[in-house]
């Protein structure tokens, strides 16, 4: 009887952790689905660039230079991490 209710308290605690674990994991995808979108919350500045993986350029947002999955951000975060203008459809 020990036993079971020993094993009984370790499968509670287990699922727990697994139920806290999941909370936090779902908190930290709504806070980063939120600043998907040009959000005024998500940006200190009005001026929001697009950039993707292939380049090392930003861009406005549907220029056909963007090559895979567009994101926002921020024009000076974007020149602080080396992203350059795109000289055609000139953001800046």
């Amino acid at each position: 009887m020990t036993v079971f209710l020993t094993g009984l308290v370790v499968l509670l605690f287990i699922s727990l952790c697994i139920k806290r674990a999941l909370l936090a994991k779902e908190a930290a995808l709504e806070t980063t689905v939120s600043c998907v979108g040009v959000n005024s919350h998500c940006f200190s500045d009005d001026k929001v660039v697009y950039i993707s993986h292939a380049s090392k350029k930003y861009h406005r947002q549907g220029c056909h230079f963007i090559l895979d999955e567009e994101m926002p951000i921020n024009v000076d975060e974007a020149k602080n991490l080396g992203f350059s203008s795109c000289k055609v459809c000139k953001p800046e």
